[in-house]
Formats: C-alpha cells, sequence, structure tokens
C-alpha cells in the first residue's frame, strides 16, 4: 500500500488527540430515556415534571424499634436526622425529632400544629409515654415513620429536586451522607441501620460501575486477545487485532 507509513502516521495522531479528550467524558446523572420524545407518556411525564418537579428524592433511613430502646439511643437517632437536615443539599427531614401534630387550641376554637417532641428525651418513662402516644395515637405516621407492626421506626430524607440529576447529588450521599450513616453505626454498633431510595441506589450503583469499568475492560481484553490467538495461532496477528480493536473502541468512544 503506497504511503501507509503517512496513513498510519494520521491514524495515532488522531488517536492520540481523541485519547485527550478521555478526561472529558462524563457520566450522566439522570436516567436513560427508552422512548421517543414524541411519544405520548414521555410528553405526559415532561409535563408532571414541569407541574410537580422532578420526583425520585427521597432517602429513607430504616432502624429496628429494638435498637433504641433506651432514650440516649433514641436521643442519637433524633440527633442524626438533625445533622442530615442541616446540610444545604437537604430540602426536608421528617423523623421521630421532629414530627408535627395536630392539637385543639386552648379554647377549642382553632387546630394548632406542634411537635410531639419539643427536647431531648430525659428517661425511660418520656421515651415510652412517646412510643405509645406515636405508635397509639398517630396513625397517620404509620408506613410512613413506623412499620405496620411498629418493629421499625424511619426517617424520610427529601434532597432538593435540582441536584437530583447532577453530580452535587453524588457528591452530597459519597462524601457527607454515607460517612455519617456509618459514623453513627460505628460509635453505636449498629448492623442492621437500613438506607434506600432512589437518589441512593442510583449513586452507588453509578459508582460501582465506576468503579468496576477498569476491571471489566481489562478482563474483556484478555479475553478477546484468547480469542484472536487461538483464531490466529500467532502472537504477531494476535497483537495487530488488539491494536486495532483498542484504536476502534477509542474513536468509537469519543464520537
Amino acid at each position: 500500500m503506497r504511503n501507509r507509513e503517512i496513513l498510519l502516521g494520521l491514524i495515532i495522531l488522531a488517536t492520540i488527540g481523541l485519547a485527550t479528550q478521555w478526561s472529558n467524558m462524563r457520566f450522566t446523572h439522570s436516567e436513560a430515556n427508552l422512548l421517543p420524545d414524541n411519544h405520548p407518556v414521555n410528553q405526559e411525564y415532561r409535563q408532571f415534571l414541569e407541574k410537580f418537579g422532578e420526583e425520585g428524592n427521597l432517602i429513607i433511613l430504616g432502624i429496628k424499634n429494638s435498637d433504641l430502646l433506651t432514650y440516649e439511643d433514641f436521643n442519637a437517632w433524633n440527633s442524626l436526622a438533625d445533622s442530615i437536615e442541616k446540610y444545604d443539599e437537604v430540602e426536608l427531614v421528617l423523623s421521630t425529632s421532629n414530627l408535627p401534630v395536630l392539637k385543639k387550641s386552648d379554647d377549642a376554637s382553632k387546630f394548632i400544629i406542634e411537635q410531639l417532641s419539643k427536647a431531648p428525651l430525659t428517661s425511660k418513662e418520656e421515651l415510652s409515654a412517646y412510643k405509645t402516644k406515636l405508635f397509639g395515637e398517630l396513625p397517620f405516621y404509620r408506613n410512613l415513620i413506623f412499620s405496620e407492626k411498629d418493629s421499625v421506626l424511619r426517617t424520610a430524607i427529601y434532597i432538593k429536586k435540582d441536584i437530583v440529576n447532577s453530580s452535587i447529588r453524588k457528591e452530597f450521599v459519597l462524601e457527607k451522607f454515607n460517612p455519617l450513616i456509618e459514623d453513627y453505626k460505628e460509635n453505636h454498633g449498629l448492623s442492621e441501620l437500613r438506607v434506600s431510595g432512589m437518589p441512593y441506589i442510583r449513586t452507588l450503583n453509578s459508582q460501582n460501575i465506576v468503579d468496576e469499568i477498569s476491571m471489566f475492560l481489562l478482563a474483556a481484553l484478555l479475553i478477546t486477545s484468547a480469542i484472536f490467538f487461538f483464531f490466529f495461532r500467532s502472537w504477531r496477528a494476535t497483537f495487530i487485532s488488539i491494536v486495532t480493536v483498542i484504536i476502534g473502541v477509542m474513536w468509537l468512544s469519543v464520537f
């Protein structure tokens, strides 16, 4: 082939130039859209977002009621919720530390909203009275703050909707939220504290992909090399084929 040195040189230069753009590659923080933009379901969903804003901004913490048998542990659980609420990325936290309850005014002329607990508990009797009122007199919070059989207490964390599909959500979960939860579990010897919610799950899944992608690429390269070698029975042919595949992958990943 004429001018093959020039062609190879151009390919190498183009490959190097494209490789320099890898640092600009980013993972998307939004969910994949599997339907066309003009699909009726997509249009209805966009109308929903325009009216109500981004959904999927709830993170739930769950702990066994049996792990909060002392008022010190209960106060620590409430303090955890209060600490989370102080973050700028958090819009609202609903927990046993700030549950609003509806009461009649002294003259019974109107309803007023008060917190179920206005201060940290100071005795086992106060804790027992609090749980009795929560489980027995406030069915509104059933399956929201406590489970059907009163065996689990929950904290609902609503992060700001404008960061749900941004890198700020990832930074919040990995750099602020997770360390705080791990410190709480370690300080109180807990292993059954559960965390769930779309922002949390999406963040961990995307981080797992980032952490494992290099291992996956290396494994794919080794398997492909073995297939080429068994097919060609030549190290030289295998090397040339692998280089060609790598160049193709680099070009396609940029475009």
